[in-house]
C-alpha cells in the first residue's frame, strides 16, 4: 500500500501508519492529564473546605455572641487570597468551587469589616 502513484498519497499513507502507532501514547497522555486534573481539583476542594471551616467559628462568635473578630490583617489576607481563587475558578469554569470561594469571601469580608470597626 506504500506503492501508490502520487507523492501526496504516499505521504498520507505514511502519516496514517504513524498515527495508528502513536494513538496509544496519546491516549495514555490524555489519561495522565485527566488524572492530574482530578488530583488538583481534590486539593483545591480540601483547601476550600479548610478555609471555610476555619472561618465559620469566628463568624459565629461575632454574629451570635458579639465577640471580637480576628485581626484585620488575617481576615483581609484571606479575603484577598480567596478572591484570587475565585478568579481562577471562574476562568476554569469551575462554578462549584467559585460558589465556595464566594461564601468564603463574604464571610471573611464581613469579619474584615468588623475588625476594622466600620
Amino acid at each position: 500500500d506504500l506503492h501508490v502513484r502520487s507523492r501526496r498519497q504516499r505521504q498520507m499513507c505514511i502519516r496514517d501508519r504513524i498515527g495508528i502507532d502513536y494513538l496509544p501514547y496519546e491516549k495514555a497522555k490524555l489519561e495522565r492529564e485527566k488524572r492530574t486534573e482530578m488530583i488538583d481539583r481534590f486539593f483545591v476542594m480540601c483547601g476550600l473546605c479548610i478555609v471555610n471551616i476555619a472561618t465559620f467559628p469566628s463568624l459565629y462568635e461575632v454574629l451570635a455572641n458579639g465577640g471580637q473578630p480576628p485581626p484585620a490583617t488575617f481576615t483581609g489576607l484571606l479575603f484577598c487570597g480567596l478572591s484570587f481563587y475565585l478568579i481562577y475558578s471562574l476562568r476554569k469554569k469551575l462554578y462549584f468551587y467559585a460558589l465556595g470561594e464566594f461564601i468564603g469571601i463574604c464571610s471573611n469580608g464581613f469579619l474584615f469589616y468588623s475588625a476594622l470597626g466600620l
